[in-house]
């Protein structure tokens, strides 16, 4: 069903409305879907990486706006003391002196990244800063994901092909 998908003529919009959903709620990795759109899909894979990056980068402006409108009013309300314990301070130290390089770092390793945008929306970090770094973050970690399955799946066809093992 997923290869019917892939070569949809807007499987490419598609995987945009899944990475802004999946970053919300955290559900299948898009790497996992954006890996099989890219090799079975007939759309350009540099498309299909460009409209999932951009759809985690609004799904993550999303998510860490909603903490940064009504996030602060709730954890204050549950836990008065976290925001003036030593870790926090740290934590909030760290953010402001890296902010959308740690933010570009997390969004670019497989962590989740849920965390780091209630973080960095209860801190009121600009949102723009916030889709930039995610953006690029994404943007990274889905273009070596969609080099790497494609490298793969191109070395495991000469490998069936020819009954030798590529070397790399």
């Amino acid at each position: 069903m997923i290869e019917r998908w892939a070569n949809h003529p807007r499987a490419g919009w598609f995987l945009f409305a899944y990475a802004v959903a999946a970053t919300i709620v955290e559900t299948v990795p898009v790497t996992f879907i954006l890996s099989v759109f890219a090799m079975k899909g007939r759309q350009s894979k540099w498309r299909v990486v460009a409209l999932s990056s951009v759809g985690s980068a609004l799904g993550a402006l999303l998510l860490a706006g909603a903490f940064h409108l009504w996030g602060f009013m709730l954890l204050s309300s549950y836990y008065p003391d976290l925001v003036t314990a030593p870790s926090w301070t740290f934590i909030e130290s760290w953010v402001a002196k890296y902010g959308m390089f740690a933010i570009a770092g997390i969004a670019a390793v497989p962590l989740p990244l849920t965390p780091a945008l209630a973080l960095c929306g209860l801190m009121r970090m600009p949102l723009v800063i916030l889709f930039a770094s995610v953006l690029i973050g994404k943007f990274l970690k889905y273009s070596l994901t969609v080099g790497f399955a494609f490298q793969a799946s191109k070395q495991f066809r000469h490998y069936i092909r020819n009954g030798t093992q590529v070397k790399l």
